[in-house]
């Protein structure tokens, strides 16, 4: 015949016992040498399987048959499948065989696996009476060609079930990676999946972004980006997802700082500001350094008299001159002299000037004022005991006295008659 068989095996079971049967296809000048009964059939890779059953059933009952073995009575489409069953039938030595064509209605020729009828053999007996339900068996007479041959529904013969091949569960369909392969009867189709469009059998990736198939604009604050066979709708800077929906976020309560040190920082829809801090100035959100009033000018400490500019972070000050305290509204001078914020020596006299003061050694002191020392006016002799008869110079210290001398008196500024010293004894005489 010319046409090249695979070998199968099946298992069955039946009744509780499992039979384990195995056949063989011996191709010999294209001779079919084994009968495959009760076991499914293929005739080449990627199309249907066909299995014959030699017990003799009725029309309804050898189709229930093919059912229960995932099959039904076997439909024929073109003359190698025609031809297979006729190759099966011979080797198995059957004569007669219901094939899955019927005329329900007396009107048109169905398949039972509602394939449509588009397979007629020449020489066909067919001839349905209208008066009842006919069904077709498959005959050959006397080594005549097969033909197929009308006979009433009720009738009990052995049959062929045939069994689709499932391309999308064998994976022999061409469908694209991102189709779903959908199995048909003698076929498969291929739709492209949600996303994507195309034949089925080529299948691209549609942008809803780009093509506006999407449901963003629904979504405030978000924006649409396109994922392969699919979307999403991400939240804009500045917002994050809450639910369904996309809630603006502050960022200065953030834990990582948006702004610097030195910056105030003030949250706005989506976004945030930031300011540096008053004495401050920068961009802000990277840097903000002290301003120098003092060197800028941009301070009041004029309108304060003795007063001068000191700069301090973000700030400035207007300390008092050296020698001046603050007043009401101004630096007033400092008098050193009264309240003991001067280095004078204690033998030194201060003396208040303006902005600060003096020190000078008192009399009978010598020395810069902040140091004085005695002066010696008896060994210097800067002293008037000279001018005092009969006294001599004492010296003390910061000064100097004139005592009389022995036998002399004081007596206003001179020292007086020499005393005249009694004895005890020259008192009794």
């Amino acid at each position: 015949m010319g046409v090249s068989f695979q070998s199968v095996f099946a298992s069955q079971t039946k009744m509780g016992i499992v039979r384990m049967s195995y056949w063989f296809l011996l191709l010999w000048n294209g001779v079919w040498c084994a009968c495959p009964e009760g076991n499914w059939v293929q005739r080449k890779a990627n199309e249907a399987f066909f299995r014959y059953e030699r017990e003799t059933k009725d029309f309804a009952n050898a189709e229930s048959s093919c059912v229960q073995n995932e099959g039904n009575l076997a439909s024929l489409h073109n003359q190698e499948e025609f031809d297979l069953v006729a190759t099966i039938l011979e080797e198995c030595g059957a004569q007669d065989a219901w094939i899955g064509l019927k005329d329900p209605a007396g009107k048109n020729l169905e398949w039972t696996d509602d394939t449509p009828v588009d397979f007629k053999i020449t020489d066909t007996e067919v001839d349905f009476n209208e008066e009842h339900e006919e069904c077709v068996r498959m005959r050959q007479e006397r080594r005549n060609p097969w033909q197929w041959w009308d006979k009433d529904c009720t009738s009990e013969y052995p049959y062929i079930c045939k069994k689709d091949i499932n391309e999308c569960t064998t994976n022999v369909h061409n469908c694209d990676a991102n189709a779903t392969c959908t199995n048909t009867k003698m076929s498969f189709t291929c739709t492209c999946k949600d996303g994507f469009r195309g034949t089925g059998t080529t299948c691209s990736d549609v942008d809803e972004c780009a093509t506006r198939v999407h449901n963003c604009i629904f979504i405030a604050n978000s924006v649409c980006t396109n994922n392969i066979g699919s979307y999403t709708c991400p939240c804009t800077d500045g917002y994050r997802q809450k639910g369904m929906a996309c809630e603006d976020i502050n960022e200065c309560n953030t834990s990582t700082r948006r702004c610097d040190t030195n910056a105030e920082c003030t949250n706005t829809e989506g976004s945030f500001t930031c300011k540096c801090k008053t004495g401050y100035q920068g961009d802000a959100k990277t840097s903000c350094t002290d301003v120098d009033e003092c060197a800028t000018g941009h301070h009041n400490c004029t309108s304060i008299v003795n007063s001068v500019c000191a700069n301090t972070n973000g700030s400035f000050t207007c300390p008092c001159k050296t020698g001046y305290e603050k007043g009401v509204f101004s630096c007033v001078d400092i008098n050193e002299s009264t309240t003991n914020a001067h280095n004078c020596d204690a033998n030194a006299t201060c003396t208040n000037t303006k902005m600060s003061f003096t020190c000078t050694c008192k009399d009978g002191f010598r020395g810069t004022g902040t140091t004085c020392s005695d002066v010696d006016e008896c060994a210097t002799r800067v002293h008037n005991c000279s001018s005092i008869a009969n006294s001599v110079c004492t010296n003390n210290i910061g000064s100097y006295t004139c005592p009389c001398t022995d036998g002399y008196r004081q007596k206003g500024m001179a020292c007086e008659g020499k005393l005249i010293e009694i004895t005890n004894l020259q008192l009794l005489e």
